[in-house]
């Protein structure tokens, strides 16, 4: 687990040239993350992005059958990724995050879909940490 965080660090502080394509989302309901604690936490962080920002997929029915405004949506996926969208402690190989980095992945398009501005860094980092601890229903 250590050396799987270690990584993820290397990788996120390697990216030369990374800046904040997007605009800050104020989460719906506080951090209940006490002080010190690095655990990123599914409902308190993760999902208050998504419901903020994702409205695609969490406001009705999507054509993709992706509806992450749950635990257990998220993790099921849709017609692109399936389960792989979410794959606990990779957040290399997780489908959202090629979808909310860049074109380069199974749509053609860079998500949130009604972007630019798109997630800042700092969100996009924070869900790539909650996939990497685990992607825990937490």
């Amino acid at each position: 687990m250590k050396l799987q965080w270690m990584g993820f660090a290397i990788m996120i502080t390697g990216m030369v040239g990374c800046t904040d394509m997007g605009s800050s989302v104020s989460p719906t309901t506080p951090p209940s993350v006490p002080p010190g604690d690095t655990t990123v936490s599914f409902k308190n962080q993760v999902l208050p992005i998504i419901i903020a920002r994702c409205t695609c997929h969490t406001s009705s029915p999507s054509a993709s059958g992706f509806n992450p405004s749950t635990y257990n949506g998220l993790r099921a996926g849709g017609q692109l990724y399936d389960t792989t969208v979410v794959i606990p402690f990779d957040s290399m190989d997780s489908g959202i995050m090629a979808m909310l980095r860049s074109s380069n992945n199974k749509a053609g398009i860079r998500m949130p879909a009604n972007g630019p501005p798109y997630l800042p860094d700092s969100l996009i980092v924070k869900i790539g940490t909650w996939i990497q601890q685990g992607a825990l229903n937490n």
